[in-house]
């Protein structure tokens, strides 16, 4: 039910501002996923590049959609044990927009996100592999500063609850990056 209401939602927003000039904008950002684990004592914050693309609806609305993948994470805890993770997410955000001057901008953010873990472990030779597949939801805030018209730097923080992948309990995403309109 959850992944059906997500699209109709979109959906819904672009009928309902289907009069609007919508303006297409894309960027491209550095993201920290710091996990925190329910039981697993473990690394947990994790590199990734980011893309994103959205449009904004009008000054304050704009929806958009981005994608992430950590880089490969090695852990070593004893001498015997190595793990690596990967971590992809694909996260659709609503965005409200508050200008506070006019080049600066305070931001609301709505997420859901799917996420995908992949995780090898090498216990004195014995492989063992686990991919997972979950989801998170959650609320964030940024603030954009416009450097150009089309051109645009931005920060953000969002903390996601996260379900259906084994030991993640939350995400925290840490995203600074650009942002360029069209």
């Amino acid at each position: 039910m959850k992944k059906l209401s997500l699209p109709f939602l979109f959906a819904l927003a672009l009928i309902s501002n289907a009069n609007a000039e919508v303006k297409p904008y894309a960027g491209v950002a550095y993201q920290l996923n710091h996990i925190d684990y329910k039981s697993v004592s473990a690394k947990s914050s994790y590199d990734a590049p980011s893309l994103f693309a959205g449009v904004a609806f009008n000054d304050k609305f704009s929806a958009e959609v981005g994608y992430s993948r950590s880089l490969s994470d090695k852990n070593g805890y004893p001498a015997n044990l190595t793990t690596k993770t990967k971590i992809s997410m694909i996260n659709l955000d609503g965005i409200y927009s508050h200008a506070v001057t006019n080049n600066v901008r305070l931001l609301a953010i709505a997420s859901v996100a799917d996420i995908y873990v992949a995780t090898k472990t090498d216990a004195n030779g014995t492989i063992s592999k686990n991919k997972d597949r979950g989801h998170g939801y959650g609320l964030g805030l940024g603030i954009e500063a416009g450097l150009t018209k089309n051109v645009a730097f931005r920060v953000s923080a969002k903390a996601l609850k996260t379900e259906g992948v084994s030991n993640m309990d939350y995400a925290y995403i840490y995203n600074a990056g650009f942002k360029f309109g069209f």
